[in-house]
């Protein structure tokens, strides 16, 4: 049994071993990277959606104020015939 161990037997399990290690470290540390980037992107759309987040209330407040700006301003209302009797149609029934 000793005879079929040779020496370059033994050198070829040892590279191949060493070339296993290595192939494997770098898997790791792509992953790790791969890892780091998808938190990276997600802490990053967090903050995106933070910042526009409170500019979107913003917007329908004024949106919504524009609106009430644009019929009262306006003599006609579809179905109404001013913002008085628009405001009286859109009260609930007493």
């Amino acid at each position: 049994m000793l005879q079929a161990i040779t020496p370059a037997a033994i050198e070829a399990t040892r590279l191949s071993l060493e070339q296993l290690r290595a192939n494997h470290d770098a898997a790791l540390s792509q992953w790790r990277l791969d890892v780091e980037r998808a938190r990276y992107e997600a802490e990053r759309a967090e903050r995106r959606y933070r910042a526009v987040e409170p500019l979107c209330v913003l917007c329908s407040y004024v949106t919504s104020g524009l609106e009430m700006l644009s019929w009262r301003s306006s003599s006609t209302v579809p179905g109404t015939h001013n913002y008085r009797d628009f405001r009286k149609a859109m009260r609930p029934a007493s």
